[in-house]
């Protein structure tokens, strides 16, 4: 009955560690959000290049915790309902999101991220209006890192305007790329996650 249990035992650990292997698609278990000690898994980044106005360029970075798939051009969230991250980001370059860190500060000026970008937390991205909480970010700063074509790191540290403190990393080999720049949203459309 010994000789029972301990080979039990070996299997059972032995099952373990072979499912706890890293034999994924690059995802890490540090490619999260975690907002006032509660984390949530992060899957996809997409970059949205909206192009160049005023001799500023801006780019939005939308973080969600779903795959993504393309439909008519545009990405969308495979699962119906995702949290995530939203920054909308001015740089000085046209072409390419620059790397270094940006810090919350709503002048549209390079090396900012605006008010417009925000936190979702448990949203139907089809219907906003059902989310557990969307909030705009106050302030705060996003690192970003690029080590290859598609390949980018980015390292979040930002609180909302009522005080949810938000932390995380999320890095991807294949980050979506986006040329957005002939459809700039007018003054009444509001962007967002996936508009």
């Amino acid at each position: 009955m010994k000789k029972i249990n301990f080979l039990l035992l070996i299997f059972c650990v032995s099952f373990g560690l072979i499912s706890c292997s890293s034999d994924d698609d690059g995802a890490s278990t540090s490619d999260r959000m975690i907002v006032d000690g509660t984390s949530y898994e992060l899957e996809s980044a997409v970059i949205s290049n909206y192009g160049s106005f005023d001799g500023v360029s801006n780019f939005d970075l939308s973080l969600v915790s779903s795959d993504l798939i393309k439909i008519a051009g545009e990405y969308f969230p495979e699962q119906e309902k995702v949290s995530g991250l939203y920054f909308e980001l001015y740089t000085e370059i046209a072409d390419q999101l620059p790397l270094g860190t940006y810090t919350y500060n709503d002048n549209e000026t390079a090396g900012t991220f605006s008010a417009y970008s925000m936190l979702l937390i448990n949203t139907y991205w089809a219907n906003e209006d059902d989310a557990e909480y969307i909030g705009s970010l106050a302030s705060g700063t996003i690192e970003v890192l690029k080590n290859g074509p598609t390949e980018y790191e980015f390292t979040f540290d930002v609180t909302t305007t009522d005080g949810k403190k938000v932390t995380g990393y999320f890095k991807d080999n294949d980050v979506y790329l986006e040329d957005d720049s002939w459809d700039r949203p007018s003054a009444e459309k509001q962007k967002g996650f996936f508009n």
